[in-house]
């Protein structure tokens, strides 16, 4: 009777030893990051028992999870394992998930190739400058698209304040083109003086003979609410373009009164990436030449080159 006292006891500090193993082994895979399928199920420590004891390990019912006594030696296994093997495989492949969220993320942040974004050319050897890319790095393409909006909105800006300063220059004004006493390039001078605001008295032609300095200063308060209104009106439709209907290409607001747009190959055409290209390089140098004049205007001798 001792005798089989001593075996039963022995048999069953063997299989509380193999359920500790199993606990530790089950913990240590669900902190281990680099597992990708941590599963130890009932028939795995099944297994593992038998490894470890042969024939006096008992088995688990794989369907329900509960005990099963040995019919050889009567023992029973405890089902605390179960629950400490589902729990532990949880949280591995919850963890293992979010790493995998992460490196995509981070991967598609650093894919982003500042040297082929569109409008880098030769005049920078065919590469993003060493500041844009100080601004730029580690950035979305979001906020690449952004500055590229704002470059060509800037550019248009410019070009058409280059021409509106030579016209300021030249003299030029309403009423235009009205036969002899109509103002143009070559007879600034009209015979009408059209009111830009009668309640202030100010004429076009008041305004012509003015600098393009204190032209600025000359508009009315009302002439600054219209072109507020206007400004405001066209940055939210470029917004509605650009970003609440996600167009592709920068610069893009949906206005095309002379059809660029639908020629063949549409946006993808040689001729209309060409011009898109132009347009970006043009714009670079209106914003630099009327910010040139503008220097000259405040500063006389500050630009030492001709200007209209």
């Amino acid at each position: 009777c001792t005798n089989f006292d001593d075996q039963a006891t022995d048999r069953t500090v063997k299989m509380k030893v193999a359920a500790a193993l199993v606990l530790s082994l089950n913990s240590a895979l669900a902190f281990a990051p680099s597992v990708t399928n941590s599963r130890l199920s009932l028939k795995t420590y099944a297994a593992t028992t038998d490894d470890a004891f042969g024939d006096n390990a008992a088995k688990v019912d794989e369907a329900t999870g509960d005990s099963v006594i040995d019919e050889a030696t009567g023992d029973v296994v405890e089902p605390e394992v179960t629950t400490v093997t589902a729990a532990t495989t949880t949280i591995d492949e919850a963890s293992v998930g979010a790493s995998a969220e992460n490196a995509v993320k981070t991967s598609t942040t650093v894919a982003l190739d500042l040297d082929k974004v569109f409008g880098v050319s030769v005049e920078t050897g065919g590469k993003c400058t060493p500041l844009g890319k100080l601004i730029l790095q580690d950035t979305k393409p979001q906020a690449v698209k952004w500055f590229q909006n704002a470059e060509i909105k800037h550019g248009r800006i410019a070009m058409v304040a280059v021409i509106g300063f030579m016209v300021q220059k030249f003299g030029v004004h309403f009423p235009l083109y009205l036969g002899p006493t109509g103002s143009n390039a070559w007879s600034p001078i009209s015979d009408q003086a059209w009111y830009i605001s009668k309640t202030t008295g100010v004429t076009f032609s008041d305004i012509a003979a003015a600098s393009p300095l204190d032209a600025v200063g000359m508009v009315p308060t009302a002439g600054w609410v219209q072109i507020f209104f206007v400004a405001g009106w066209f940055e939210s439709l470029a917004y509605e373009r650009q970003w609440n209907q996600d167009s592709a290409i920068p610069g893009d607001y949906g206005y095309d009164p002379l059809g660029f747009t639908k020629r063949e190959g549409g946006w993808d055409s040689k001729e209309l990436t060409s011009l898109r290209l132009k347009e970006i390089k043009n714009g670079r140098v209106a914003m630099l030449t009327i910010a040139a004049w503008v220097a000259d205007e405040a500063i006389p001798g500050a630009f030492p080159f001709w200007r209209p």
